[in-house]
């Protein structure tokens, strides 16, 4: 005797598994790139000083710690807590900087030079080498939304293929 099949087949849960990776993946890829982009838009200062900072669009720029003064990546900004930063337009007013956890972070509503100028309160501290780059807000948006996409046709396919194969076993001839 045979033994009877439950539809839908197993291998849709095969389906919503890798509906569920594409969107992680593709939200990887995605903040990789962002992320791509971002640095070859930005510039490199040398903190701390004062220095011209050319911004070539509107919007939210982040200021990120890079090299330390040893020209090592920086992992831990703590050295740095205790920078001022100041930025100021072309005609000489100040735009606000602000803390965003380890960065720094400012709008501006023109583009052009603008001068950053670094110090610490106390005359002296550890040196080190920021970028300044453009925040991409539209690719984070794109980001959340590849993955969620994903994430939930995924767990949908999942589900449903659940539901109809515990209904359609219940309906199946007792052997």
């Amino acid at each position: 005797m045979t033994k009877a099949k439950v539809k839908p087949g197993k291998w849709l849960y095969l389906i919503g598994v890798l509906l569920i990776v594409v969107g992680i993946v593709a939200a990887i890829a995605a903040a990789a790139s962002a992320g791509l982009t971002a640095m070859q838009s930005s510039t490199k200062v040398d903190v701390p000083g004062t220095s011209t900072v050319q911004l070539d669009k509107t919007g939210i720029y982040t200021i990120a710690y890079y090299l330390s003064s040893d020209n090592k990546p920086v992992i831990d900004p703590s050295p740095y807590k205790d920078m001022a930063y100041t930025l100021k337009d072309v005609g000489g007013n100040p735009v606000a900087v602000t803390a965003a956890g380890n960065a720094k972070v400012f709008t501006i509503q023109k583009t052009g030079a603008y001068t950053l100028a670094t110090a610490y309160p106390g005359g002296s501290g550890p040196s080190a080498t920021v970028i300044v780059m453009p925040a991409s807000g539209i690719n984070g948006a794109l980001i959340g939304v590849l993955f969620w996409v994903f994430v939930i046709a995924g767990v949908a396919v999942i589900i449903v293929t659940a539901v109809l194969r515990s209904k359609n076993r219940k309906k199946l001839p007792v052997q």
